[in-house]
């Protein structure tokens, strides 16, 4: 993998088409509230001239009280199946990112314990390992020699790279699918955090985390026959197990 210290020629050859700015994730949760908001907006106008009322205020609040709702209580869920319906791409872009994560902790030996693709399906205990998450969405995985290392108060740099690769492989795998990233965004804040508050990381965490998610381009891009089985078989059977999703990777590299 490309290290810190990688000349600007390794990175472009490496990259091909893509620059660091394609793994600064957006805001995925802004992206998805400007989408609804605008539609429920259009929707609440329409329907408070259907009923004649002179002002769609009220409306408005009841929107608002149920939104707070679907935040505290529902995790999103509501708010995540309307924006998909409107956005056919942001379903798939989910699953990609999530595959990515799972692919690249395989790939670097690391336990994959849940992989939960949607809110909705996190909030009914549905997906694969959904007791791992806590009730999220995401995909969670374990890394027993970090654990340890943390415990001495000594991690190296080849265990802080392996673990850093993995949490931004969903940026990665959406970089590889579409260009750039879109989600992610809680990924790299959880990362900037853990570097800066567990390891003491002394460099630039920002290029740690865009370089990291630049290493899981280039393994993505070895193993893309086995990331795109992967991305069918989770778009197939999204409750399907990790033994499962472990399996078509293995399917494929034996072909």
């Amino acid at each position: 993998p490309l290290s810190q210290g990688a000349s600007e020629e390794q990175i472009a050859r490496e990259a091909g088409d893509l620059t660091l700015a394609a793994f600064r994730p957006k805001d995925g949760a802004g992206r998805m509230f400007a989408i609804l908001g605008a539609v429920v907006c259009g929707a609440e106008i329409a329907a408070a001239k259907a009923l004649g009322l002179d002002s769609p205020q009220p409306l408005f609040l009841a929107t608002a009280g149920l939104a707070a709702f679907d935040t505290i209580a529902l995790k999103g869920a509501l708010a995540e199946s309307i924006t998909s319906a409107v956005d056919s791409s942001y379903a798939d872009r989910i699953v990609r990112h999530e595959a990515g994560h799972l692919l690249l902790a395989y790939l670097c030996g690391l336990p994959v314990q849940g992989c939960v693709l949607s809110a909705r399906e996190a909030l009914a205990g549905e997906g694969s390992g959904a007791a791992a998450l806590n009730g999220a969405a995401g995909t969670a995985f374990f890394d027993p020699e970090l654990n340890a290392a943390a415990r001495r108060g000594r991690i190296t740099r080849s265990v802080i790279d392996r673990y850093c690769i993995v949490v931004m492989g969903g940026i990665a795998a959406e970089a590889v699918s579409y260009g750039s990233a879109e989600g992610g965004k809680d990924d790299e804040t959880a990362l900037i955090s853990f570097l800066q508050e567990t390891v003491g990381f002394t460099g630039d965490v920002l290029v740690q985390a865009r370089m990291s998610a630049l290493n899981g381009v280039i393994l993505l891009r070895r193993y893309r026959a086995e990331f795109e089985r992967l991305v069918k078989v989770l778009e197939r059977d999204r409750a399907t197990s990790i033994g499962a999703a472990v399996l078509s990777i293995d399917d494929v590299a034996a072909a």
